[in-house]
């Protein structure tokens, strides 16, 4: 009975906290849909190839003033990002995305055009989808601004 018991109250437990530490992203600009958030985490943390929670404002998004959304660091502070004039961007050797001149909807895109190292406390986010909406359009992202890391389930 105790045994139970127990486990009753460990289902309890788990009911209660691992719904509220889980975020769906609802749009395809990432690989992923489901993610395990913490927002406990230490700054170094941060770092590229991690995924992460921040508000962005973004007009090119409906009802974005601002919105949270889930994005990857592509490249970080102090590591080169290029990019070029056909709208290509590369972190050192790696390439990132490209930005698209007009949006589905047929909006002129303009681009965030930046070649040189990722300023300190900065991040160039991305998502893994050609339509989302990330740095290759509003830039860089502050560190500080970063509400939880978001950790890839499914």
């Amino acid at each position: 009975m105790v045994c139970l018991c127990m486990g009753f109250c460990a289902l309890m437990y788990v009911g209660r906290i691992i719904p509220k530490h889980i975020a769906f992203s609802k749009t395809n600009s990432l690989a992923y849909r489901f993610f395990f958030y913490q927002r406990r985490f230490s700054p170094g943390y941060l770092r590229s190839g991690r995924y992460v929670i921040i508000s962005i404002h973004s007009r090119l998004v409906e009802h974005c003033f601002p919105c949270t959304v889930v994005k990857k660091i592509g490249c970080d502070e102090g590591e080169m990002l290029s990019s070029t004039s056909d709208g290509n961007y590369y972190c050192g050797n790696a390439y990132l995305g490209h930005a698209k001149s007009h949006s589905r909807k047929g909006l002129v895109l303009e681009r965030y055009d930046y070649t040189g190292r990722v300023p300190e406390g900065k991040f160039f986010a991305v998502g893994s989808c050609p339509d989302s909406f990330d740095s290759r359009y509003i830039g860089f992202l502050e560190k500080k601004d970063v509400e939880a890391v978001a950790i890839p389930l499914f």
